[in-house]
């Protein structure tokens, strides 16, 4: 055995270095377990633990070696978008570490819940620096379909295992990540992505019909029986349609569009009602309203309901309702917040914060990105975010080339973070993470590229 263990560990530093000598594979392969994070195995299949934690290792060389390759070579000069980025991380850090040591809460716990803010300038400044020659809004919009797509033989997979769904929970169907949330970000994002170019710009990603490509999309929350899915589906696809309407402004696009939208609805629609709906809900209580305001404004459950394995968290909207509540206590919650972490729970480092429960009147405080933002930061958390994301927005009329398919993406992106942060848990995930990353280093190289175009145009001159 002691043989074997070192052997591993021989081939693992190998491994490491080899990586660290190849800066563009050492990216490359930490977004792909940003990706594959390998946790279903891990939780379902009694896989070693360790293979949940190598993205932090592959991330720690990538570190380093940015580290060697930016700072003791001289500090560059990131673009504007870059730096807003960057900065609303820093000014989180700089809060979490205020209200912690305020609110005397643990600065260690608040700082490791901004690990995935790390995580994503870290890969931030991978990409911009080792595949700048590469970058283009095209090839964003294609990877983030690549994707989506990349979801289907792993659901399917994990579907079959978990006897089509049914021997376990939502996470039993959660592709290539840890959480069933991810998947539904990862494809509600992409089919934001497909229709917003197919209809706005009349292109069709990845060479085939969009309208095909969106129900593959789509077929991972199908197989995941899932509800809410269908209801960020709809939202999405409501977006798409009213941005291009405004964006076109023509009469065949106000007649048009929603007949298409309409009847891309039906198909979504009667595929999630033969796959799930018909057998597994009654349609009738489903939709109506006030079953609808008691589902995500139900109560928390307590030790009893725990025990019997019903799911005690509280419901979505109840848990934005009540952190608003309890911050508003006093002045000083209203806008720091109880302290970074107080509502996290990390199993890793086996630390949890004061206002983390599994069971009674608090469990699921910090369900979702909204509740835990405030809770934990305040308003002036939720403010930063909001400020330095809408700034980056204003940054993107200095662009000039692929102008409309830039701001559509970004806002594409963006009303999906909205969206998404109500649902569960979004910039705190490696799937956000990601595509922020990406999308920041593509926005700033068409930005530097456009500068550069118009330089070079009036030295001609």
């Amino acid at each position: 055995m002691f043989f074997i263990y070192g052997v591993f560990v021989l081939f693992s530093l190998l491994l490491c270095s080899f990586l660290f000598t190849k800066p563009k594979l050492l990216t490359l392969t930490s977004i792909f377990f940003s990706i594959v994070q390998l946790n279903w195995f891990v939780r379902y299949m009694d896989a070693p633990v360790v293979l949940n934690k190598l993205v932090f290792i592959f991330i720690g060389i990538l570190f380093v070696r940015l580290f060697s390759d930016y700072f003791l070579k001289g500090i560059p000069k990131l673009g504007i978008i870059i730096r807003n980025y960057i900065q609303q991380y820093f000014f989180l850090t700089l809060l979490t570490i205020a209200t912690c040591l305020y609110n005397t809460e643990s600065v260690f716990l608040g700082l490791y819940e901004l690990r995935y803010f790390f995580i994503s300038i870290i890969l931030l400044l991978g990409i911009y620096k080792y595949f700048w020659n590469e970058l283009s809004i095209e090839l964003f919009n294609i990877v983030i379909i690549w994707v989506a797509l990349f979801q289907i033989p792993f659901s399917v997979i994990q579907y079959v295992v978990a006897e089509g769904g049914d021997a376990r929970t939502l996470d039993s169907v959660a592709g290539s990540f840890s959480g069933y949330p991810e998947l539904v970000s990862s494809q509600v994002v992409a089919l934001g992505l497909l229709l917003i170019n197919k209809m706005l710009l009349k292109k069709d990603l990845l060479n085939i019909n969009s309208y095909i490509l969106s129900i593959l999309i789509v077929f991972p929350l199908l197989i995941s029986k899932s509800r809410s899915a269908t209801i960020y589906i709809v939202l999405i696809a409501l977006f798409v349609l009213i941005y291009v309407m405004f964006q076109k402004k023509d009469i065949k696009s106000f007649i048009i569009r929603p007949f298409q939208m309409g009847f891309l609805s039906v198909i979504f629609g009667s595929l999630f009602y033969i796959m799930f709906w018909k057998d597994t809900y009654d349609l009738s209580v489903q939709f109506n309203p006030d079953y609808v305001f008691e589902y995500y404004m139900r109560e928390a459950k307590d030790y009893s309901a725990y025990v019997q394995g019903v799911d005690t968290v509280m419901g979505r909207g109840l848990a934005i309702s009540k952190s608003f509540t309890m911050i508003t206590n006093s002045f000083s919650t209203t806008f720091f917040g109880y302290g970074g972490g107080v509502a996290s729970g990390a199993d890793a480092i086996n630390m949890y914060g004061p206002l983390f429960q599994e069971y009674g009147e608090l469990s699921g405080l910090g369900r979702n990105q909204y509740s835990k933002m405030m809770i934990e930061l305040g308003m002036l958390g939720v403010f930063i975010v909001i400020f330095f994301l809408l700034r980056i927005k204003n940054q993107l009329s200095r662009i000039r080339n692929n102008k409309i398919q830039i701001k559509a993406t970004y806002m594409t992106v963006l009303v999906s973070l909205l969206f998404m942060s109500f649902y569960s848990l979004t910039i705190g995930t490696f799937y956000y993470g990601f595509i922020l990353s990406l999308l920041i280093a593509t926005l700033q190289k068409e930005q530097k590229s456009c500068f550069f175009n118009k330089k070079n145009i009036n030295k001609s001159r």
